[in-house]
């Protein structure tokens, strides 16, 4: 089962891969982007939409492995150790008057 997963999933990207070279090639007039005061230089508009896409992918799949989320949990056990550090400090400093 294991083995026809890996073929399909292979077969699925090649078909992909070829789909995308078919439109870049079909979209090849040139053009520049421009964000803000920075100007790109002139390239084909299937790379620039290739180029978004996959960086869509990347950052869905950041997203997708919590990678933002577990940072931001660490941040937060990180404050909560420091809030309780105060406490437990505030507390002996109270208790030894």
């Amino acid at each position: 089962m294991k083995k026809i997963i890996r073929v399909l999933t292979g077969l699925f990207l090649l078909i992909v891969m070829v789909l995308s070279l078919g439109f870049m090639s079909a979209n090849d007039a040139l053009v520049s982007l421009s964000f803000g005061a920075i100007q790109s230089q002139e390239r084909p508009v299937g790379l620039w939409i290739a180029a978004a896409f996959v960086l869509g992918g990347l950052l869905g799949l950041t997203v997708g492995l919590r990678l933002f989320s577990s940072l931001l949990g660490r941040l937060e056990i990180a404050r909560l150790r420091n809030r309780v550090a105060k406490l437990e400090a505030a507390k002996e400093t109270s208790s030894s008057r």
